[in-house]
């Protein structure tokens, strides 16, 4: 996955636990999810990465002056969960001349955190980017947003409603094969030996699904008359959503559905 995100001049987050020698020449392509605790086990990871990313806490300006203290060129990402406090938390690190990026974490099905009632990402995207451009820190820093993206269209729809970027994990697995069963959490074999793939093979895979993710956002831009994915940012105007159109539109003739959740 680190060779393919390398191909494809993107990024790859990454336990620094999971860092070894032999990913040192890509080491570039690596961003490393650090915490309060582990930090100053990794500052020679630091020293060779572009991007480090770390865990939201009380002191997070003293760990990322400390991290620029080790490379003072290193572009500094916060990871911030997806609850209740997210939007304060995500103006609070916006105001920080430190910090480039923000990364936040939904759960595996893309609804939010500690909370009996989730919401789903795209409204939490929507809330975080407004919350952002109402106190003129939208500028400031990049958004990027993980968890529960399964598919091609989730990208265009997740950039309409304000993200910068998305970060995927489960189509990455889908694209080698991977049955989903999670045997391996268990400590079970798994059924089809995915440690044991081909490191060209399993590359090879990962550059298709981008490729074919890339052609679906083109075609989304084109069909709305964008020829870049930047302008397509928080330009919720140009979508039409399934809430709204139900609210405006059906729910007037054809009556509310009983059904709950963004589309």
């Amino acid at each position: 996955m680190v060779s393919a995100a390398s191909e494809l001049e993107t990024l790859m987050f990454l336990r620094p636990e999971e860092y070894s020698d032999d990913l040192e020449p890509l080491a570039s392509s690596i961003v490393p999810r650090l915490k309060a605790s582990n930090q100053v086990q990794f500052n020679n990871l630091i020293k060779k990465c572009r991007i480090v990313e770390i865990d939201y806490c009380e002191n997070i300006l003293q760990i990322i002056i400390a991290a620029k203290t080790i490379n003072p060129d290193v572009l500094i990402s916060v990871g911030i969960e997806l609850d209740g406090k997210a939007v304060e938390r995500a103006i609070e690190t916006s105001e920080l001349d430190e910090v480039d990026l923000l990364h936040f974490y939904a759960d595996a099905n893309g609804n939010g955190l500690g909370s009996n009632q989730p919401r789903f990402l795209s409204s939490l995207i929507q809330e975080m980017h407004s919350a952002l451009v109402e106190r003129g820190l939208r500028f400031r820093t990049n958004l990027v947003f993980s968890g529960g993206i399964a598919l091609a269209e989730h990208l265009a729809k997740a950039i309409i409603y304000g993200a910068d970027a998305l970060a995927i994990s489960t189509p990455l697995l889908l694209a080698l094969e991977c049955h989903m069963c999670y045997r391996c959490l268990s400590g079970e074999s798994c059924p089809v030996s995915m440690e044991e793939i081909p490191e060209n093979w399993g590359r090879q895979r990962i550059l298709n699904l981008a490729g074919a993710w890339r052609d679906q956002l083109i075609e989304v831009m084109g069909a709305m008359g964008i020829r870049e994915a930047r302008r397509l940012r928080g330009d919720i105007g140009r979508s039409m959503c399934f809430e709204n159109l139900e609210k405006e539109c059906f729910g007037p003739i054809f009556g509310k559905s009983v059904a709950k959740g963004s589309v």
